[in-house]
């Protein structure tokens, strides 16, 4: 009933972070706790998505190849002090390397996806 509530709060974080990036887009860089924030959110979305993903797959190899890598991505941007629009640059190029891979997964049979 509640296995979602992890994702929800992830992206709630993530929603938080945008906004100060969005807020302050031109300052030199976000604070440390607006970059927490956003990588926290950011990566606890990208680890439910891999949890998730491994036990609907049953199989744990695609999910660490992705969405499993972009949690160590997302923790090496945030520990670097970028500008907020180069910080929120590098967290949407995760995210669109992660949906390509994860088209190149589902196209070469590694991944299902629900049928609506």
């Amino acid at each position: 009933m509640y296995a979602h509530l992890p994702v929800a709060v992830s992206l709630a974080a993530v929603a938080v972070g945008l906004e100060h990036a969005i807020a302050h887009g031109s300052d030199d860089h976000l604070t440390a706790g607006a970059r927490g924030i956003l990588g926290l959110g950011l990566a606890g979305y990208l680890l439910s998505a891999a949890v998730i993903q491994g036990v609907l797959s049953r199989r744990r190899r695609p999910a660490l190849i992705w969405p499993g890598l972009g949690v160590p991505a997302v923790a090496v941007i945030m520990l670097l002090d970028l500008s907020p629009l180069a910080l929120t640059a590098a967290c949407a190029a995760v995210l669109i390397a992660g949906v390509a891979t994860g088209i190149h997964q589902h196209r070469h049979g590694e991944i299902k996806v629900a049928k609506v």
